[in-house]
């Protein structure tokens, strides 16, 4: 049983005794169809070979893995509480999480019909820069940052130190 639809198109219905391809002419403000009492044009079929019409294949919208882009969000937001030092414990841990489902959203990237392999890359890079970095600044190997000091509020104080018109927001 052949589909009609914008997914599903009956591609034999489309051609005519000729083998030319009958489907609307985009002109202007609307289509014209075979419906229309105007006449329309017709295409001719790139190739010559006869169409297959047992073999249906899906034709949709292609999706964006979800664990891909929640691997990039948590990875992102992980390597931003890495970075101000002193949630460097919890930048270690939500780098773990950012990996695992960076690494989820890889494999269901590799699905058909589903994208997401930069995504699911690019958080897996910022899972494991917080991890390297949240583990350098918990044990002291790295000065900067570190969890004993509270790099926001020294960047705060510079920037007033900076531009004193900041401080009126203090």
């Amino acid at each position: 049983m052949s589909r009609h639809g914008i997914l599903h198109r009956n591609r034999q219905a489309d051609l005519d005794d000729t083998g030319r391809d009958t489907r609307p002419v985009e002109t202007g403000e609307y289509a014209r169809t075979p419906d229309d009492d105007r006449t329309y044009a017709t295409r001719p079929i790139a190739t010559a070979e006869p169409v297959d019409t047992t073999s249906e294949t899906r034709v949709g919208w292609v999706r964006v893995s979800g664990m891909a882009t929640l691997g990039l969000i948590v990875g992102l937001v992980s390597l931003g509480t890495t970075l101000t030092g002193l949630l460097a414990p919890e930048g270690l841990v939500l780098g773990a999480v950012g990996a695992l489902l960076s690494i989820f959203g890889l494999v269901r990237a590799s699905r058909p019909g589903i994208t997401g392999h930069s995504l699911a890359l690019i958080g897996l890079l910022c899972s494991l820069g917080a991890i390297a970095l949240a583990a350098l600044a918990m044990t002291g190997d790295y000065a900067w940052p570190n969890s004993s000091t509270d790099e926001v509020g020294r960047a705060h104080d510079w920037l007033v130190d900076k531009w004193s018109w900041l401080g009126r927001w203090d």
